[in-house]
């Protein structure tokens, strides 16, 4: 019974409904009415194409690893123009790279020759030395792998410690006078924390994250970034390359992952902290080389 009641109904919104409707209802006396359904034309999309390209450059970055980008230009066929595919192929030197455009058949043929620009990332890590001929829908420029280090750029290096201070035995007083490496907390008597100096004994921490920004490490500018780079166990412990002179920023947030993760609990033993971050303010002349940009670190249980 609810069945023919909720068909009935639906008849009646049907015909009362026609006159707003795309549907066309007809039939005649003692039929039932057919609904006869206006056809909507489908749009589909015409087989991708290469998209024509007027200018294709290498431009390459500053970082380790070294950015390297594919930067093209052109104008779409038509208003409706997308990428749609990007392939790609290795040979040896040569690298070719083919974009492709899909569009509508039912687009405007008006609006042809707007500009376009993009980039397109290439991962070099591992690649062989040498000059690589890049060619993009049949444009083609080079890129010499690795590039020549600017001459006018230099480099900023150093290392992020473990600042120690043994202040004594566990559960037992601190002596009265510092232990080797450690200087006493504001006038408590044996309280102590690490001395802030590097000794030779003294070892890096892997796997903290340092920032290079442009600009003095004053509160209001540390933003603007240039450059992030990891530490790593070695003789230095991390190294910005092909940073123009100037005013430079270098810090450490050990409140951000994955410095937590190797950092936490403890405090900075040298330089001055801001807000918690650990930050040194580094002038290079054109093409200098500044070392011992360094950072210590006193784990609270280590």
């Amino acid at each position: 019974m609810k069945a023919r009641i909720l068909s009935l109904f639906t008849l009646i919104f049907v015909l009362i409904g026609n006159a707003c409707s795309p549907f066309t209802v007809t039939g005649t006396p003692g039929e039932q009415p057919t609904v006869e359904v206006e056809t909507v034309p489908t749009v589909t999309a015409e087989t991708p194409t290469p998209l024509s390209l007027d200018h294709v450059e290498i431009q390459v970055g500053v970082g380790s690893p070294i950015p390297i980008e594919i930067v093209a230009s052109g104008s779409w066929a038509d208003l409706c123009s997308q990428i749609a595919e990007v392939q790609s192929r290795i040979d040896g030197f040569q690298i070719d790279v083919t974009v492709l455009a899909s569009t509508t058949e039912s687009c405007s043929p008006g609006n042809q020759g707007l500009p376009f620009r993009f980039a397109l990332p290439l991962n070099f890590a591992d690649m062989p030395a040498g000059t690589y001929v890049i060619t993009v829908n049949g444009a083609s420029t080079t890129l010499e792998w690795p590039p020549e280090a600017d001459p006018m750029t230099g480099s900023i290096s150093g290392w992020v410690w473990h600042d120690e201070c043994i202040p004594g035995v566990d559960g037992q007083a601190g002596p009265i006078t510092p232990p080797p490496g450690c200087i006493q907390v504001g006038d408590q008597i044996g309280a102590y924390r690490a001395n802030g100096v590097l000794d030779q004994n003294e070892l890096p921490i892997e796997g903290i994250r340092l920032t290079l920004r442009e600009g003095d490490c004053s509160s209001t500018s540390l933003a603007g970034i240039e450059d992030e780079v990891v530490t790593i166990a070695s003789d230095l412990s991390y190294t910005f390359t092909g940073v123009k002179a100037g005013t430079h920023c270098v810090s450490i947030d050990a409140l951000v992952e994955p410095n937590v993760a190797h950092l936490v609990p403890g405090g900075w033993t040298y330089p001055h902290t801001i807000d918690g971050i650990a930050a040194q303010t580094v002038t290079l002349a054109a093409g200098e080389n500044k070392h011992d940009v360094n950072f210590g670190w006193d784990h609270q249980f280590k």
